[in-house]
């Protein structure tokens, strides 16, 4: 069990650390590996998502979030590229399709 002692001495240590040690402990961090580009590129930031309240564009963004199977035929070459990258291929496939949709929607004018 920790000390009060123990605790303070932590904190001290935390507050004292510099960026450079901070981000390196995060980096060596096996149960919190730092997220990819494409990783972060799932994510969605409400301030680029339309609605008059923070909880009218949460909504907004879980609805977004929803999946919808269905069944789809791809060029053999093209599932095993993504397959490669393993676990979560799928959601990679969807971000590029998303990519390429929003990309779209941006050279015609309009946004989702």
């Amino acid at each position: 069990m920790q000390t009060q002692t123990d605790r303070a001495k932590m904190l001290e240590h935390l507050a004292n650390m510099t960026d450079a040690e901070a981000y390196a402990n995060a980096v060596d961090d096996p149960d919190c590996p730092p997220l990819t580009g494409i990783e972060l590129a799932g994510f969605v930031c409400l301030k680029d998502i339309p609605g008059t309240s923070l909880l009218e564009r949460f909504k907004k963004a879980q609805l977004r979030q929803k999946k919808q199977v269905i069944t789809a035929r791809f060029d053999a070459d093209v599932v095993n590229y993504y397959k490669s990258k393993g676990k979560g291929y799928q959601s990679i496939m969807n971000a590029a399709l998303r990519a390429c949709m929003e990309a779209e929607l941006a050279a015609r004018g309009q946004h989702i």
